[in-house]
């Protein structure tokens, strides 16, 4: 199985190059992936974040064909 920590939104503005000076906005940012094998995985939210805009997705896929059989998603 397969965890992702997900940012659902975030903003950026770009320094540099052809979108210089612009503001991006960005949804469903992975943050940390974590292969899970055991019975307990811990993410760490980075400091000051606001838990309602993270949730964990969570899937099972074949490493030989990709195919993804679940999926799963939970939020604050």
């Amino acid at each position: 199985m397969l965890l992702a920590l997900v940012q659902r939104q975030a903003e950026s503005r770009v320094k540099a190059g052809e979108n210089v000076g612009r503001q991006l906005a960005h949804v469903q940012i992975v943050r940390d992936l974590k292969t899970v094998s055991g019975k307990e995985t811990r993410f760490k939210l980075p400091q000051g974040a606001a838990g309602e805009q993270w949730e964990v997705i969570g899937w099972l896929q074949d490493s030989r064909t990709g195919r993804i059989s679940d999926a799963v998603r939970a939020r604050w």
